[in-house]
């Protein structure tokens, strides 16, 4: 099935679900694609779809600041 060619406001309920399983396991640039195709059809509740984004943001982000942290510089 494509995704794509069925339109967002169609299938909102299975990209989120895709874009959920993206985030559990931890692919969160994957399921920021997901979260933001949905972003204009939310209407006005959209605010678990912001908190989700937020938290791959923020997910990305701390993972970031691990690999960063755990990188070791010799001279």
């Amino acid at each position: 099935m494509d995704v794509e060619s069925m339109g967002t406001e169609n299938c909102a309920d299975m990209i989120t679900e895709i874009g959920d399983s993206l985030r559990e396991l931890q692919y969160f640039d994957a399921a920021l694609k997901f979260y933001l195709k949905l972003e204009h059809t939310a209407g006005e509740d959209n605010g678990n779809l912001h908190l989700k984004i937020a938290q791959c943001y923020a997910s990305k982000m701390e993972r970031g600041m691990q690999f960063h942290s755990s990188i070791k510089v010799s001279f």
